[in-house]
């Protein structure tokens, strides 16, 4: 006769899946969290990026409010969402400064996060078909491999 428990081995079995299926999910969606988190590396200080932004080539973008509304908390003034040509986001806010100057948002719910498919800014005019296109594109692949998995991950920037 065997020694065993079919309860038991049942449950071992279930709790072995179990394991296997989370280090799975861990491996599958690792590149949307701790991926971005490597390379959403911010060095650069408010005053640095806001500089770049302003000069015709620079390598960071101030985006609008309507593209920012993810990274706003709804305190205060309004947080300043840049980003940068090699997919890096970097979000300000001045609403905890103690002298009111713009600081690096680190709240999970509201960072920057590294983006796979950078946005491009909104066309200046109805007119500029180049930049229409571009960002038509650059939204369409920003959707699919930036907005979709941060909806997908139960709107979350870190794994739970």
């Amino acid at each position: 006769m065997l020694d065993y428990n079919f309860v038991d081995v049942f449950t071992e079995l279930l709790f072995t899946a179990g394991d296997i299926g989370n280090k799975l999910w861990v491996n599958a969606t690792g590149w949307n969290f701790e991926g971005r988190d490597k390379k959403n590396v911010i060095l650069e200080s408010y005053n640095e990026i806001l500089d770049e932004s302003k000069k015709t080539n620079g390598k960071w973008i101030l985006l609008d409010y309507d593209m920012s509304i993810y990274h706003q908390n709804g305190i205060g003034s309004e947080e300043l969402k840049f980003v940068c040509i090699d997919g890096r986001e970097a979000v300000f806010t001045k609403d905890f400064s103690k002298d009111g100057s713009y600081e690096l948002v680190t709240d999970s719910k509201y960072k920057g996060t590294y983006n796979y498919c950078p946005p491009a800014p909104k066309p200046n005019n109805i007119t500029d078909v180049k930049g229409i296109s571009n960002f038509v594109l650059k939204a369409t692949g920003h959707f699919f491999a930036d907005v979709l998995p941060y909806y997908l991950a139960g709107k979350n920037n870190d794994r739970i």
